[in-house]
């Protein structure tokens, strides 16, 4: 019922006991007692597989070997390594109790699947612990309710976007079902840690009958660069291209099956062509690689180092037979060679080598010399390209000749017996650690990561607790550049865990003993293995019935309980002790490791488990202990042994050298923990000057130290040192050395290392550098005259106002007079969480400021608002938006929707307080007789706290606001009374507004500006009261300077005009007629 509505396929069957196989008899042993009671057996199952059926599901008894048939026997991992469906693989999904129990058999049920060289299944999906089926009931049981799921995922396309691949609906089946395992006893909670799947995740699984692939290709391509094409007719079905070493290239076919692919083939031949798709068969098929007119060169090496033997070819279908051919081989650092190649294979292939050697260069000497960076180039001249052209053919290789670099090298988790080493490198590299008990060797310990990566992490075992090791780092990139990094011949060192308690069993440590927890000798009695017959070492251990085996029936557990452990100090605690141990599986007896830190609450540390327990030699355990002990002055460590079963009993606990370890204590100490925080506009100076920590010794040895930073603009003086024990810290200052980093907000890590340890303690460092916010005039005096130039200055500065001396554009000049300086509205010094109310999401706010607070009509092209508290986040699409309005003020708060004309929008991070300017990027002509209605908004995803800015009440419901954690999208949509209801307050935001009618100056555009600065002459070209200069770079950054009055001819001055009019003037000037000038 939940398989079928999704299979589309060509057949299914359910087999159970209602059912009959062929004759209604099982093909094995039992036949004599063939009947309806033994169809599902062996032979049947068997045979059913062998026709090709795609899924096989169980639900029956099981274990780690086998599922139970019918007729009393089991389907064994024998039977499943030796099942003969060659060509029907098939995919298995079992309820069945652990059949992938991998631990514990070898192989399990679901290795013995896969192993089948002659068949068996391609993918097993069962449990490696116990399933769940319940007979006649809806849901079936746990195990079946994760099994249905699957199914129905699989055939429904789920998940979407890797469908149809194993390992992709198994975790979704899995996902599926998280929200049902809350309780820790719950059988479904139980499915989804047991249920394992063996195959390979990305395996596709047929859901229908599958379908033959017919792509078309060419059939043969020339040898070169080609552009390869496959027509697949299925959209999204992947394409590999394969040839030997030369190319391997795979990628997915678009929505109209079309593959496209560049390849450089080397070599004639085939190159091989697989395509595939879900629920179509593989295709298989080959494009010929043939030579051909225009020749080719290749250097098979991509990149090289010294010493690299650089492997050359040529194919040229014109020159077959020649025997040889000569190539020039070139370099940017100046050599040159000619190699001549030798004839080695069909269709003009000719071949041949040279190997690079280290600079100086020696031009003819029959070897590349290279260095880092180099080029070499390989070059063919063909004679005949086709049609009888020539051509020049060329290949290249790129030197590679430093050593990498080891980064940030570090010893963590360091057990009693164990530790990590982790570090980086600059290029992947393959890495060992070689690892001994003395600087500079010998090092009897070495570690390997073959892999070729960026990031290594080794783990150094079969240490000794209480000791100081020594270790180097070598790396070899993929060329084989090596680099061994001993910290500048001094080793890295580190310490084991330190013993804090060991009790080596040679006297009874007395602690607390419940049943038949005994002290003394082992007797090597009992059964199944029997105890020890002697310690680990010395005499003694503490067993449980050291003559022999637990007792049956143990109802409330018998502890072996320790003294008082003081772990107060310690940021790391682990346990290890020796044992010998027998029990039965946790189904009827149980063994536990618990510990408390007051005696009452116990936490379980280890429990024995599903299976049997039958150690025959002393086992070292080890358990990390931190999470409970860390930091407690009390703690209590016990052994448990039952509660036991009525049926077989086992020889129980023997333990032996029992020890607690801590940490070593770190010697570095490092304050202030603060992060240090620069700030300051582009190319400087940045504030602070310098930041400074303090290094101490705390420990007991002298204190050896490095401090690195992860990024070039960051100084760190002194970047290492000595401290003895008691020392004097060391001052460590902190500083950005460059005012070269361009505007933006960077991240740096300060890393301090302790080198005894190799143990670091880090710290964060960001650098906040400000862009170009505005330009700020120099004060220009009044009154000019029209006409006559007069100097000015302009000034690039950032949001707080301070010079940005990097600034080298120039910037737009223009003339405005009316509003002139701007006209202030408002000057109450009350705050308001509006228009800027960043505790919430989003939030809009509607002002109307009357005409007669606005001075007659004008250009309005910039608004100021008086920040109280700067927003702590960038306020998202913050808008200002502006109309005409009869309204004086709200007699109805209601959301306006019409006739706005957006004036600012932007992306808005304010770093300060005081009156911010928002230079429109589209004016708005006010006409001096209506009132003028603003509004404003933003539309975040996240809130922090409220922003303020001061207002004043004049009188009367001038404003509507609301804001919302986006409950009702953007706020520019809202509109009329509703979603959200606005509401109205006789708060009015404080504003400047700037603009005014245009006045004509030149020159309208600077010059470029120099360190941040731009001083020249301007010249008013007509009498104005009341004007200002603004400035505006091609960002949209401006400034305005004061107002100032530019006048007529009036006063002792020079001037040149050629106007007529009447005036009195005293002035001497050039020109004709009489005038003001």
């Amino acid at each position: 019922e939940y398989v079928a509505p999704y299979w589309n396929g060509r057949h299914w069957r359910f087999y159970d006991t209602a059912t009959d196989f062929a004759g209604g008899a099982c093909f094995c042993e039992h036949t004599a007692e063939a009947g309806p009671y033994f169809d599902v057996c062996n032979a049947n199952m068997d045979a059913l597989i062998v026709q090709g059926y795609n899924y096989l599901h169980t639900a029956t008894h099981g274990g780690p070997t086998g599922i139970g048939m019918e007729c009393g026997d089991g389907y064994s991992s024998t039977w499943a390594i030796d099942v003969a469906n060659t060509g029907t693989w098939t995919h298995v999904l079992t309820m069945s109790c652990s059949t992938n129990a991998f631990d514990i058999a070898e192989p399990c049920l679901g290795e013995a699947f896969l192993r089948n060289d002659g068949g068996g299944a391609v993918s097993y999906i069962g449990g490696s612990r116990y399933g769940w089926g319940v007979g006649g009931t809806t849901s079936h049981g746990s195990s079946l309710m994760y099994d249905r799921m699957f199914y129905q995922f699989l055939f429904t396309g789920e998940p979407a976007v890797c469908p149809q691949r194993v390992g992709s609906v198994y975790t979704r089946m899995k996902e599926y079902w998280i929200g049902s395992c809350g309780s820790s006893s719950s059988t479904m909670r139980w499915c989804q840690f047991s249920i394992n799947l063996l195959g390979d995740p990305e395996l596709p699984l047929y859901t229908y009958d599958p379908a033959h692939l017919t792509p078309v290709h060419a059939a043969s391509v020339p040898v070169g660069h080609q552009l390869v094409v496959v027509e697949t007719g299925v959209a999204g079905a992947t394409v590999c291209l394969m040839k030997d070493d030369e190319v391997y290239l795979y990628a997915q076919a678009n929505a109209s099956g079309r593959f496209e692919g560049a390849v450089d083939t080397q070599t004639t031949g085939v190159m091989d062509v697989t395509v595939t798709a879900l629920n179509h068969y593989p295709y298989e098929g080959a494009i010929s690689v043939a030579g051909g007119s225009a020749g080719a060169v290749f250097i098979q090496e991509a990149q090289c180092t010294v010493g690299t033997t650089l492997h050359l070819r040529v194919i040229d279908a014109d020159i077959v037979g020649a025997g040889t051919q000569a190539i020039g081989l070139t370099t940017v650092g100046g050599d040159a060679e000619t190699v001549v190649l030798s004839e080695s294979g069909p269709g003009g292939l000719f071949e041949g080598s040279i190997t690079t050697e280290a600079c100086p260069v020696s031009v003819g000497d029959g070897a590349v010399q290279v260095g880092h960076g180099d080029v070499v180039t390989a070059t063919y001249h063909d004679v005949d390209a086709g049609a009888g052209a020539p051509a020049t053919v060329e290949d290249t290789a790129v030197a590679h000749c430093q050593a990498p670099l080891v980064l940030l090298v570090e010893v963590y988790d360091a057990t009693p017996d164990s530790a990590k080493i982790a570090f980086s490198t600059d290029v992947p590299t393959t890495a060992e650690v070689r690892c001994g008990l003395a600087a500079g060797g010998p090092y009897t310990m070495l570690e390997a990561d073959g892999l070729l990566r960026d990031g290594h992490v080794l783990k150094l075992t079969g240490l000794e607790a209480d000791v100081t090791y020594y270790f180097v780092v070598d790396v070899w990139d993929q060329l084989g550049n090596h680099t061994t990094d001993d910290n500048g011949g001094h080793d890295y060192r580190f310490r084991t865990l330190d013993t804090v308690y060991c009790f080596d069993m040679d006297a009874d440590p007395g602690w607390t003993a419940e049943g038949k927890w005994q002290f003394g000798p082992p007797q090597g009695g009992g059964s199944f293995n029997c105890d020890p017959s002697a310690a680990f070492t010395g005499t003694n251990v503490y067993g449980y019935n050291l003559e022999g085996d637990y007792e049956n029936n143990i109802g409330t557990p018998y502890y072996l309980t320790t003294s008082i452990l003081d772990f107060s100090e310690a940021n790391e605690v682990w346990l290890r002790f020796y044992r010998w141990l027998g029990v039965e599986t946790s189904l009827s007896d149980h063994a536990t490791l618990e510990v408390s830190t007051d005696g009452a609450a116990w936490t379980e540390v280890w429990a024995n488990g599903a299976g049997r327990i039958m150690d025959s030699s002393w086992l070292a355990c080890s358990y990390d202990l931190s999470d409970i002990a860390a930091g407690e002055a009390t703690v209590y460590v016990r052994w448990g042994m039952g509660s036991t079963d009525g049926l077989v009993s086992y020889p129980g606990w023997n333990i032996d050298d029992v020890c607690f370890y801590r940490d070593v204590p770190d010697a570095l100490a490092l304050t202030p923990e603060d992060a240090a925080a620069f700030d300051g506009p582009e190319g400087g100076p940045f504030t602070p000057t310098a930041f400074e920590y303090t290094v101490e010794n705390v420990g007991d040895v002298a204190l050896e130290w490095r401090a690195e930073a992860s990024e070039l603009w960051l100084d760190v003086i002194p970047d290492g040192g000595t401290i003895p024990v008691g020392g004097p810290g060391a001052t460590v200052s902190v500083s950005i050395n460059t005012a070269d980093v361009l505007a933006g907000e960077y991240a740096a890590t300060l890393t301090f290392t302790d080198l005894s340890l190799t143990r670091k303690t880090a710290r964060a460092v960001s650098l906040d550098v400000r862009p170009v916010d505005a330009f700020v005039w120099d004060t220009i005096s009044s009154p000019q005259a029209t006409g006559v130039p007069f100097g000015v200055t302009i000034s690039a500065v950032d949001a707080l106002g301070l010079p940005v001396t990097t600034f080298d554009g120039a910037v737009t000049l223009r003339g405005f007079s009316g509003m002139g300086g701007g006209v202030t509205i408002g000057e109450g010094t009350g705050t308001w969480n509006y228009p800027m109310s960043t505790y919430y999401h989003d939030a809009r706010t509607q002002v109307i400021y009357l005409a007669s607070e606005l001075g007659g009509p004008g250009v309005i092209d910039a608004l100021a608002l008086d920040v109280a508290t700067v927003p702590p986040q960038t306020l998202n699409n913050w808008t200002i938006r502006m109309q005409h309005t009869a309204l004086s003020e709200y007699d109805t708060a209601v959301w306006e929707s019409a006739d706005w004309i957006t004036v600012y929008q932007g992306d808005e991070t304010i770093a300060s307080t005081g009156w911010t300017t928002f230079a429109f990027t589209e004016s708005f002509v006010f006409n001096g007789v209506d009132n003028l209605m603003i509004d404003f908004s933003y539309n975040n995803s996240s809130y922090t706290t409220d922003a303020r800015c001061r207002y004043s009440q004049p009188g009367g419901y001038r404003s509507v606001y609301n804001r919302s954690d986006s409950g009702y999208g953007d706020p520019l949509d809202w509109s009329g009374t509703s979603n959200p209801t606005p509401n109205r307050t006789t708060n009015v935001s404080n504003i400047i507004l700037y603009g005014g009618e245009p006045v004509p100056i030149v020159p309208t555009v600077s010059g470029n500006f120099v360190d941040g600065q731009w001083s020249g002459g301007v010249t008013v070209l007509a009498p104005t009261a009341d004007m200002r200069l603004a400035a505006e770079d091609v960002e949209g950054r401006s400034g305005a300077s004061n107002l100032f009055d530019v006048i007529g001819g009036e006063g002792e001055g020079e001037g040149e005009g050629e106007g007529e009019g009447e005036g009195e003037g005293e002035g001497e000037g050039e020109g004709e007629g009489e005038g003001e000038g």
